[in-house]
């Protein structure tokens, strides 16, 4: 008997190549977070080759506050959602991985996460230094050093003046069905997938904008450089994304 599981899951993308798995299917592959997953399954469930689809992509260095998977498991164990949720975190901590499961569920056979999922959010989040500080850092063109650790590999850095009004009565522009071609990395991967000019079409239902505390304001230690930088989110919901459409429109924040 076949079950199929959903999968509920976050990671830390910093060190890890993106979502998707990047060798063939006879390779273990460590460097993405589908690869780790798939690993985690093998060794727990002893699944010979484990394969598991997943809702959408995320490219290097991306964090995912929730993300979702499915697979099938073809043996006859008894195993229930609990029990898969907790073995799978004890191989990822063990394994010293940034990956976590948030909660597993047995969903029908023929359930296909990808196909299910209504919609996606991406944040992303922007670090500007204030005006004073920024004016007396000495190369301005190296100014990330300058952000408190707490961001690290989790803001991108955009020089004063930011203007957030302005932004976000540009950004509203993108709100509906689009062909967002121009706003995606193009690469060989395109050629690859057989991308049409309809692939490129995607619809944006909401975009915000909004000034954020930092990201310890409630610990007993305060970075001394948090109070001279201002975080803002950049939320953007959609039908889906392409690769590094959101990420290009936050680069041109300038």
């Amino acid at each position: 008997m076949t079950r199929r599981f959903l999968i509920y899951f976050s990671y830390v993308g910093t060190n890890y190549k993106g979502m998707q798995r990047l060798v063939n299917r006879d390779k273990v592959d460590l460097s993405s977070v589908q690869g780790i997953i798939e690993f985690g399954l093998r060794k727990f469930l002893r699944i010979k080759e484990p394969r598991i689809g997943i809702c959408s992509r995320t490219d290097q260095g991306v964090h995912a506050v929730e993300s979702a998977a499915h697979f099938d498991y073809q043996e006859e164990d008894a195993i229930n959602p609990e029990n898969l949720c907790q073995g799978l975190n004890f191989f990822l901590e063990r394994h010293q991985t940034d990956i976590r499961i948030r909660r597993v569920v047995e969903v029908p056979g023929d359930f296909f996460v990808r196909s299910a999922a209504v919609s996606r959010t991406y944040c992303y989040r922007i670090a500007v230094p204030r005006l004073n500080f920024y004016n007396s850092c000495l190369n301005h063109s190296h100014i990330s050093p300058a952000i408190p650790t707490t961001g690290l590999n989790r803001v991108q850095v955009v020089p004063p003046p930011f203007n957030s009004k302005r932004i976000l009565d540009v950004c509203k522009i993108f709100i509906g069905t689009w062909n967002f071609k121009t706003f995606s990395k193009l690469s060989k991967s395109n050629d690859k997938e057989n991308l049409v000019e309809e692939d490129y079409v995607k619809t944006v239902r909401r975009i915000s904008l909004t000034h954020v505390n930092s990201f310890i304001e409630h610990s007993y230690y305060l970075d001394p450089l948090e109070k001279e930088v201002d975080y803002y989110d950049f939320h953007v919901e959609g039908s889906g994304f392409l690769r590094r459409q959101v990420r290009t429109r936050a680069l041109n924040f300038q």
